[in-house]
């Protein structure tokens, strides 16, 4: 019924800037990915930044979209924070029930940044080597 991290707040937050550094990563690199979130309201409020990947092409089925962080910050009216995330090969990775062990493949990945599963505010790329 409610999508997952639904929640109402007393004021309204703007995403903005998303950077997803390197944009080309071998499976045993970090992925920094960073985004602005502003409060646009009166109120001073929390807001839970979340971030999903999800596998463009994968061999197998995979979840469409799979949450790998978030963050809860506080911010006052009128301010901007900048949150940031990590993703590591383990964060690309699928369990390989034949194979019987985790696994990465090569293709690209779709990072989404929102307040809950079904409210992205904002979405970049990066593909794995």
């Amino acid at each position: 019924m409610f999508p997952f991290g639904y929640g109402l707040s007393y004021t309204q937050f703007v995403y903005s800037d998303l950077q997803i550094r390197p944009r080309k990563v071998r499976s045993d690199d970090t992925v920094h990915v960073q985004v602005s979130v502003t409060n646009t309201g009166s109120m001073a409020a929390d807001e839970v930044v979340q971030l999903y990947v999800s596998d463009k092409k994968a061999s197998v089925e995979r979840e469409k979209k799979a949450l790998k962080g978030f963050r809860r910050v506080h911010i006052k009216p009128g301010k901007q924070v900048r949150v940031t995330f990590e993703l590591t090969g383990k964060d690309m990775a699928f369990y390989d029930v034949m194979g019987r062990k985790w696994c990465t493949e090569p293709g690209e990945f779709d990072v989404l940044i929102g307040s809950s599963s079904r409210d992205i505010r904002l979405s970049g790329k990066f593909r794995l080597r």
